[in-house]
């Protein structure tokens, strides 16, 4: 996430050790996505500059927005997104951050019938969601529901 007026939004490619100059904003509290980030900036070579931690993407976006520095974030905590932020992709080839998220149930039990319908709905998002075909623009509803 960018702010809308960002430099970055003129570059033609963008890779994350390309970005070890700027200033981000992170998750607070040891958050699984600050982990990533800082996984992922290590892993090209730099240590991001924290400039600000958040306590949830609104507020990082609010951040992003007033211009105190950009922050990365899952799809899924986009689908609110402001009007002031603007989202860049990684160049072509480069693969952005991931991180897995896991449905746990009890073994020990027959899931109930309210179980199986969440875990089909949760499925589905997680395939659009992990669509490469997916546009960053396009953080619609899942079809049929």
């Amino acid at each position: 996430m960018v702010p809308a007026n960002s430099e970055l939004l003129d570059e033609a490619e963008i890779t994350l050790a390309s970005l070890a100059s700027q200033q981000w904003i992170i998750r607070a509290d040891h958050h699984p996505v600050a982990t990533v980030l800082r996984r992922s900036c290590h892993l090209a070579g730099f240590d991001p500059i924290i400039a600000y931690e958040s306590h949830d993407y609104q507020e990082a976006q609010a951040m992003v927005a007033a211009g105190l520095g950009i922050a990365i974030a899952p799809r899924l905590a986009l689908t609110n997104r402001r009007s002031d932020v603007r989202l860049v992709s990684f160049a072509s080839g480069v693969p952005a951050p991931t991180r897995r998220i896991l449905l746990a149930r009890p073994g020990t039990r027959e899931p109930t019938p309210a179980a199986l319908a969440m875990t089909e709905i949760l499925r589905a998002v997680a395939q659009k969601f992990s669509d490469s075909s997916l546009h960053r623009t396009r953080l619609g509803s899942v079809p049929g529901r």
